[in-house]
Formats: C-alpha cells, sequence, structure tokens
C-alpha cells in the first residue's frame, strides 16, 4: 500500500503517539514522601496512583479496540489524578488520552476543549515558547488538518517547527517531522511553492542523520512530496528526454509517466526487471550504429540485457563448465570446443559462434577487451552470413561489440572507472534507514520529476541520494545503479557538467558490461 500522509492518516497516526504511555512514572516512595510532606489524608494516601492504573487499562482496551470501556477508563485517570499529587505532564497526558480518544469517536467539541487545555496547562508551567509543547501543538495542528481547516493547522505546525528549531537545533528529526507536517497542510490549500519548500527542507534534514527510527517517516515524506510535484510544476520550464524514443511501442498504455515527461532510465529498468520475473513478451531492439558511442544509444544496452536474461535460448543453453574452474580452465574448455566445432561441422556453423562468444566472455570478465573483441567480431561475420541482418543474435553482437569498444578505451584512459570499488562516483553520507530499494525507487523518482521540470539544483541533490541509496542497498555494480548513474549524468549535462557527466557515463557503460559479461557467462547461444 503506497504510503503518503493524508490529512486523515496525519491525524490518527498522531493520536496514537499522544497515547502512548510515558516509560517511567513516580516510585510509590517519592508519592508517599509527597503525601506526607503536604499532610494529606490517609485515604486520599491510599488512593495515590490510581490515576495510572486507570490510564494504563484504558491504553489495554483502546488496544483490544474498546472503544467505550477506554473512554471510561481515561475519564476516571483524568477524574483521579485531580484529586491526588501530580505533575503537569502528567495531567497533560491524561488530557491527551480522553481528547484523543474523543476525536476518534467523533466528539470533536469536547476533545477539543481539552486539548487547548492542554496547552494552556503547559504554557502557564513550561512558558509559551518551552519545547514541552511540541507535542501537543502537532496533535492539534493534525486534528485540525483532519477536520479540513488547513490554514489553522499551518499555524499550529508552523509554531511547532519555530520550536524545534530554537531548542533542538536546524538539523533536529524534530524539525524535519514539523516541517514534512507543515508543507503537507499548505499542499491542501497553497500556495504550493511554500508546500515544496518546507517538503525540500525536512528532506535535507532527515538524509542528514546520522540514523533514522525507521525507514516510515522518510517514505512518507517522499510520497507526499511526489504527490506535490505530480500536481505543481511550477514556473519552471518542462524538459524533455532523448529516451522517449525508447519507449515501448506495444506497453506504452501500460508506462507510468508524469504529463509530458517520458519514462526515465531508472522506471526502464524497473519495467525489464518486472518483465524478466514474469517471463513476458520480449523488447524488440532498435537497429544501433556498430560504432556509435553517443548518449542515443546507451539505453538501448538495457534492452539487450532484458533480451538476454528473458529469451528460452539463453536458458535452455547453460554450459556447465562456466560454473566451475579458473579462467584458464574456462578458456581451455571453449578453445577445445571451438577447434572440435571448426573441424565437424566447418568454419561458418553457429555453432562455432557460440563457442567463440563464449571464450570471449571469460575475456570481458577478465578485462581483457583486446582478446575479446577479434572473438566477437569473428562470431558476428558467422551471424551475418547465416542470419537476416535484422535477426536479434545479429542485433545483440553488434551492441555487445560497441560496448566492448567503449570499455577498452575507458581501460585505457582510465583504469579507475574499470574498478567498480573506486571508480564509481563519491556517494553522499545517508541513514542506513534510507539505504532500502524502496526508499531509492521514490528518490529516483524525486529527481527526474524535479529535472523534468527543470529543477536542476534540487535534481542534483535529490539524485545524489538516491545514488547512495541504491549502490548500498543493492551494490556498486546493480544494473539499477547504472539506471541512476543514466539519468543523473542527464542533470549534469543540463547543468553544464560536462566533465562529470563523462564520468558517470563511462561508470554506467561499465557495470552494464558487467552485467553482460555474466550473462553471457552462463548462456552461449
Amino acid at each position: 500500500m503506497k504510503l503518503t500522509l493524508t490529512a486523515k492518516a496525519s491525524a490518527l497516526s498522531a493520536l496514537l503517539v499522544a497515547l502512548s504511555l510515558p516509560t517511567s512514572f513516580p516510585s510509590a516512595g517519592a508519592i508517599a514522601a509527597s503525601d506526607s510532606k503536604e499532610n494529606l489524608s490517609t485515604n486520599a494516601s491510599a488512593r495515590d496512583g490510581y490515576w495510572r492504573t486507570f490510564l494504563e487499562q484504558g491504553q489495554k482496551q483502546l488496544a483490544s479496540k474498546s472503544l467505550t470501556e477506554a473512554e471510561v477508563s481515561f475519564r476516571q485517570a483524568l477524574r483521579s489524578i485531580k484529586r491526588e499529587p501530580h505533575s503537569v505532564d502528567d495531567l497533560v497526558l491524561c488530557m491527551k488520552s480522553l481528547a484523543d480518544l474523543l476525536q476518534m469517536e467523533d466528539f470533536k467539541e469536547e476533545s477539543w476543549k481539552l486539548y487547548r487545555q492542554a496547552l494552556r496547562r503547559l504554557e502557564r508551567e513550561y512558558g509559551k515558547d518551552s519545547a514541552k509543547l511540541l507535542p501537543i501543538l502537532v496533535t492539534m495542528g493534525s486534528v485540525t488538518e483532519f477536520e479540513g481547516e488547513y490554514k489553522k493547522a499551518a499555524v499550529l505546525y508552523q509554531r511547532a517547527a519555530d520550536l524545534a528549531r530554537a531548542h533542538l537545533g536546524a538539523q533536529s528529526f524534530e524539525l524535519a517531522s514539523c516541517l514534512h507536517h507543515l508543507g503537507h497542510a499548505i499542499a491542501q490549500d497553497g500556495p504550493f511553492s511554500g508546500a515544496e519548500e518546507n517538503y525540500r527542507s525536512a528532506l535535507s534534514i532527515m538524509m542528514a542523520q546520522t540514523s533514522l527510527s525507521s525507514s516510515d517517516c522518510l517514505l512518507e515524506l517522499l510520497s507526499d512530496y511526489i504527490d506535490l510535484l505530480h500536481k505543481y510544476t511550477g514556473p519552471a520550464k518542462i524538459l524533455t528526454s532523448q529516451y522517449e524514443k525508447e519507449l515501448l511501442k506495444d506497453q506504452v498504455q501500460d508506462l507510468g509517466k508524469t504529463r509530458a515527461v517520458p519514462q526515465s532510465a531508472w522506471q526502464q529498468e524497473l519495467l525489464r526487471q518486472k518483465q524478466n520475473q514474469n517471463n513476458s513478451s520480449r523488447i524488440v531492439i532498435e537497429n544501433a550504429p556498430e560504432n556509435s558511442t553517443n548518449l542515443e544509444t546507451f539505453s538501448t544496452v538495457a534492452q539487450l540485457l532484458s533480451t538476454l536474461s528473458s529469451s528460452p535460448e539463453f536458458n535452455s543453453f547453460a554450459t556447465p563448465v562456466l560454473d566451475r574452474g579458473n579462467g584458464e580452465d574456462q578458456i581451455d574448455y571453449f578453445e577445445r570446443m571451438v577447434a572440435i566445432d571448426v573441424k565437424t561441422l566447418g568454419p561458418n556453423h553457429p555453432s562455432v559462434a557460440r563457442d567463440l562468444k563464449g571464450l570471449a566472455a571469460v575475456y570481458v570478465t577478465q578485462h581483457r577487451y583486446s582478446e575479446a573483441r577479434p572473438l566477437l567480431e569473428q562470431a558476428l561475420k558467422i551471424y551475418q552470413s547465416v542470419y537476416a541482418a535484422d535477426d536479434l543474435s545479429v542485433q545483440r553482437l553488434r551492441l555487445l561489440l560497441s560496448l566492448i569498444s567503449e570499455q577498452a578505451l575507458a581501460a585505457a584512459g582510465n583504469s579507475s572507472t574499470t574498478d567498480s570499488a573506486s571508480g564509481s562516483a563519491d556517494l553522499v553520507a545517508i541513514p542506513l534507514q534510507a539505504q532500502t530499494f524502496e526508499v531509492a525507487q521514490r528518490l529516483n523518482e524525486l529527481a527526474f520529476l524535479d529535472y523534468s521540470q527543470g529543477k536542476l539544483e534540487d535534481a542534483r541533490n535529490h539524485y545524489a541520494y538516491a545514488l547512495s541509496s541504491i549502490s548500498n542497498a543493492t551494490g556498486r555494480q546493480s544494473v539499477f545503479v547504472a539506471a541512476c548513474l543514466q539519468d543523473y549524468l542527464l542533470v549534469m549535462l543540463s547543468s553544464g557538467r560536462k566533465e562529470e557527466a563523462d564520468k558517470m557515463q563511462l561508470q554506467a557503460r561499465s557495470i552494464l558490461a558487467e552485467a553482460l559479461s555474466a550473462q553471457l557467462l552462463r548462456a552461449y547461444k
């Protein structure tokens, strides 16, 4: 189910938080000493602590959905605490517990009266600028937002945000949470630019945390942020993408697209993985120039991966020797297979080409591109002599040769780009809870929306988060890392950072080459 901070979910979430019990209470000895000090009667002393019993009982009844019984217990807790020694915090806890339950039961007037009383008690005890007011302000904001009073909710959230910034710091998680709530309230009634500003600040603070309690808060924020950008594009120009022509002609009706925005490389990779898992229809590859090195043919490499992993022929021609032994054993095996096939079937038989590709795959894995290329060229000539020019096997091999050529150039020009550990872009530090595939997916969508709307600075920041998230979640050689880099480099090019874009391009191609090699090691037709 999609996580989104709707007004109703926000209110219920705040109510549940408000109903949680504190982890510790005054000891019986301390209360007895207080009773003695205040010269309370024996009967009053015997009643000491009853409010906690009623509160705990109400909490259990609430958990079991016994709302009527819980209301009775919470009312008794509130009556009892007023007759016992208590702190303001304890009194506010009882008031909020009852108010939250009444809100759930749709008794709006009485619940709001209790919230206001609780707020006034805290203000008298700690002052109007105390951080102690944060929970009640957020709860009251959630309740008013749930009622559709968005401007009133925004005022309460803004006050909470100001207190969090003043007392807990400009990089505190509490501030991020308040800004998220504030952005959501503003998004319902405008101005949308104000909502986006608060979402942007909240995300920046959350991603700077050393740790989060869970990924849920981040996922909710990203969902709300994405929803806002889908509804509000702002004054920025809608940019075009050169990958629009790569959209699958027979899948267009199923593609999730933003308005006037073509699909990103990340979305294409998600679709490819889904097709592979479902064994769905094969992707058709467009013819590509043999020696092309421009970005226009880059995404066809991802499509090539799709055809390799989904084609039945690749599942029926597994190569047992490639699953064991070292590289020299594999080379010896394929050299013998080539010699046998040439002798028995002739030099132009497709089986010879198949074994040549298997031998080349071993060399590619070892980054011995100069030895792999002539083998692949020989295999291509055999295929061209046997199959039509538009045959899928011929197209695969052409694309693979183009990619291998670029890998060889990259290795010669900068050996670090072929080493995933040292060649990958520097990753920004993000919380462990943000290093999941689901978070990475939403960050990529958010960043692509930013780019499509011309918000290049936001897109750069959010792609940096996305790249770190997916790299940590799936490993730096994942094809999803390559897809993220493929989109990221477009932002860099639009920002005039060609050098960084070129580096990302080489890194992405290197990752895809490794993925292709892994496919070829297990299939050789």
